[in-house]
């Protein structure tokens, strides 16, 4: 089964749940100039639905109001169907075709990604929980420069958009490796609660699981990025 639901989310925790078959979701962090690419519709996002190329239009900024107060109130906002059924195909084929060569994680760390433990917390405390992570991962030099999802990644609307929705200037992310980036979970493979790394991610879901392959997260618990968030 496929999906396009794109969600955007803030500085609060979440997991992917383990999965029943392989699942794929591609990361992309946007803190690096763009390029130009005039006005036309970011391939592959169904303008019906999500109109990007008009973004004076009414149906727009409906869009962008009510993902805004998603944003505010949950710390997430949700874009079903962002994809069409076409791009979808597309997507998933590129993702399928790296995913064998993708990099392998298997690791146990705490929420907020801190190394080891702190002697000066209890040992039950979330600081020195440690949980497993089992995810593939491609890089974002892995990628067809003129694929689906990278014609996607880099084009402006798109920048455009999410920088509307969260209420500030946004750029792309300068890694060559972590601008985008696909995440890939096989049967049984989870990744564990944590705070992500930049204050905002936006997830395109490729393909959903047969079972499992939840995307779970809280309530925004931290003022900012030191707070352990203890009461949690």
């Amino acid at each position: 089964r496929k999906s396009s639901k794109s969600p955007l989310h803030r500085d609060f925790m979440y997991r992917l749940v383990r999965t029943s078959c392989t699942q794929r979701s591609s990361v992309w962090r946007m803190v690096h100039s763009p390029p130009d690419h005039g006005r036309s519709g970011p391939p592959g996002v169904d303008l019906d639905r999500y109109p990007l190329h008009r973004p004076h239009c009414a149906e727009y900024r409906t869009v962008i109001l009510k993902a805004q107060e998603a944003l505010a109130r949950t710390g997430c906002a949700s874009f079903p169907g962002f994809l069409t059924a076409d791009a979808i195909r597309a997507t998933s084929a590129e993702a399928r075709a790296a995913a064998p060569h993708g990099y392998c994680t298997d690791d146990r760390h705490n929420a907020y990604q801190l190394p080891g433990t702190d002697p000066e917390l209890p040992a039950h405390h979330v600081r020195n929980l440690r949980m497993r992570t089992r995810v593939a991962s491609t890089a974002y030099d892995e990628l067809n420069p003129t694929g689906p999802i990278r014609c996607l990644y880099t084009h402006d609307l798109l920048v455009e958009f999410v920088s509307k929705v969260i209420g500030r200037p946004l750029y792309r992310l300068a890694d060559p490796l972590g601008a985008c980036t696909i995440n890939i979970f096989r049967q049984s493979w989870e990744h564990a609660w944590h705070f992500d790394e930049a204050e905002y991610t936006t997830t395109l879901s490729l393909q959903q699981a047969d079972s499992g392959g939840e995307f779970e997260f809280s309530l925004p618990l931290r003022r900012c990025s030191n707070d352990l968030a203890a009461d949690a």
